[in-house]
């Protein structure tokens, strides 16, 4: 009889784990309901090609484009004004997922305008600083391939290059070969402790960055929506 009740008991404590995972799923409200104090009033895109020139010792006959070797990256940047509702305690990252493309150098993360700050994706928390801007929260982060292709060479024939997104034309490379996936949550931590999360994924960078040599967009803010953390954890109520 005993035995029958401790089972009776184990299957009711799976089966309400069980629910509450399928309810957390069904009304995870990210990116629908902003249920958190804080509000994404803009977001813009920046997406760019940096190109860094190595000249060598021309041959006789070459012209100076065919003496040259380039070494190219490809930057990035996601600048949000988040509205200030009121004090905060801190913002941070976590959770950062990177999809890398096919042509990859080394992917380098900062935060950060003028003096960027280059911090670790494998850390379980980033901490961002707090800048303000016309009563509102500013936050930059970066994310380039850097010297994504080392010592390139222009082509023969080539007479004018710029040197913007439209030099991978010049040295064919598609679009679809520096796809990348990331993926993050955005953290505001209220002086109350309470956390606001917005989760963030990005695919980039966009064909406009071939065809027009830089790409700068304002995105759609029903994909920057923030919720309360519930920190309450179920699994931690029956394993404690």
């Amino acid at each position: 009889m005993k035995k029958r009740s401790f089972v009776i008991i184990l299957l009711i404590l799976i089966a309400v784990v069980v629910i509450t995972i399928i309810t957390n799923i069904l009304l995870d409200t990210t990116g629908s309901i902003n249920q958190g104090k804080f509000r994404v009033n803009d977001a813009v895109i920046k997406s760019m090609i940096n190109v860094d020139e190595i000249e060598n010792k021309s041959e006789e006959g070459q012209n100076a484009l065919e003496s040259l070797s380039l070494n190219i990256s490809q930057n990035n940047s996601l600048i949000m004004l988040i509205e200030k509702s009121e004090e905060i305690d801190k913002i941070y990252l976590d959770n950062i997922k990177l999809t890398n493309p096919e042509v990859v150098g080394a992917f380098e993360f900062s935060y950060g305008d003028n003096e960027k700050n280059v911090f670790d994706i494998s850390n379980e928390q980033v901490e961002i600083y707090k800048k303000e801007q016309e009563g509102q929260y500013l936050v930059q982060i970066n994310f380039d391939n850097k010297n994504f292709l080392t010592n390139a060479k222009i082509p023969d024939g080539v007479n004018l290059v710029t040197y913007d997104g439209t030099i991978l034309r010049t040295l064919d490379i598609p679009i679809a070969k520096l796809k990348f996936n990331l993926r993050f949550n955005l953290n505001i931590v209220e002086k109350t402790g309470k956390v606001n999360v917005c989760k963030v994924e990005l695919n980039l960078p966009n064909e406009e960055l071939l065809s027009n040599g830089i790409d700068i967009r304002r995105e759609d803010l029903s994909g920057y929506r923030f919720k309360i953390k519930d920190n309450f954890n179920l699994f931690n109520l029956f394993t404690n």
